[in-house]
């Protein structure tokens, strides 16, 4: 049984399968998070206001929880404040990797995922929120992604 967000679900007999939809979950979303604060960050360099690239977004098909709830309250407001940490997710991350592999599965695209968290990890710390993500992105940016914040030097 997987009792996972607010949903239970019977993944069948297999020992495990709740672990691995765990991290299948996860990986999803944290490169939702990543994606989209590397895209936003791009719109912010060449002027666009954060705030109305997610009304635009969240009213179309590129929508996610990053999106939807995590940047516009944790990463534009300046908070950090999500509530898990860079270690964690991290860790989950690295699960995934290891699962994958154990099925010679390519996936080059969350390993991208993975390092942008590694090097989050590595800059700020394990114990920063997992929304610092984008910290490490704003300095190879030359922006914040904040409201009302002025551009870093180029």
């Amino acid at each position: 049984m997987c009792s996972y967000a607010s949903k239970r679900v019977w993944l069948g007999p297999k020992v495990g399968s709740a672990q691995v939809m765990k991290v299948v979950n996860n990986a999803i979303s944290l490169s939702n998070l990543v994606i989209a604060a590397e895209t936003m960050l791009v719109g912010v360099r060449a002027g666009l206001d954060p705030r109305v690239m997610l009304d635009i977004i969240n009213h179309g098909s590129g929508q996610n929880s990053a999106t939807l709830s995590k940047i516009p309250r944790d990463v534009l407001t300046g908070q950090f404040d999500f509530g898990g940490s860079l270690s964690i997710v991290v860790k989950d991350l690295e699960a995934f990797a290891e699962q994958a592999d154990s099925q010679s599965m390519p996936i080059q695209s969350i390993r991208s995922v993975l390092e942008a968290f590694r090097l989050a990890k590595q800059q700020l710390g394990g114990e920063a929120d997992v929304t610092e993500v984008i910290r490490p992105l704003e300095g190879l940016a030359g922006v914040l992604l904040r409201d009302g914040a002025p551009e870093k030097s180029r």
